[in-house]
């Protein structure tokens, strides 16, 4: 599905009906026995600085691509109609580059 994304949707496969957003990251991995829940965050922030967290349902590297990490996250009800928000995750307290993606 193409941007604007809305928070919900009908034409998915999950029970739930919400959005999910697939992330790419680089040099993105979690350490031995690390799991995603404690060491990941999403943050996502609107055009006037608020900053709200998006969670996190999967993290793991794209198979064959061993550099390259999808994680997966469910835009929240504060994401609806805030147009374009900036996206960065953290990783044991590094944050990402900003990605923009637009919510309507």
């Amino acid at each position: 599905m193409r941007e604007p994304f809305s928070v919900a949707n009908n034409l998915n496969f999950s029970a739930d009906q919400r959005t999910r957003v697939a992330l790419y990251a680089l040099n993105f991995s979690l350490l031995p026995g690390e799991n995603f829940a404690s060491a990941i965050t999403c943050q996502l922030e609107d055009a006037q600085g608020r900053t709200f967290s998006a969670p996190i349902e999967y993290v793991d590297a794209v198979p064959y691509f061993w550099w390259l990490t999808q994680v997966i996250v469910r835009l929240p009800d504060e994401a609806a109609g805030r147009g374009e928000l900036g996206v960065r995750l953290n990783l044991r307290g590094e944050l990402s580059n900003k990605t923009m993606i637009s919510v309507r």
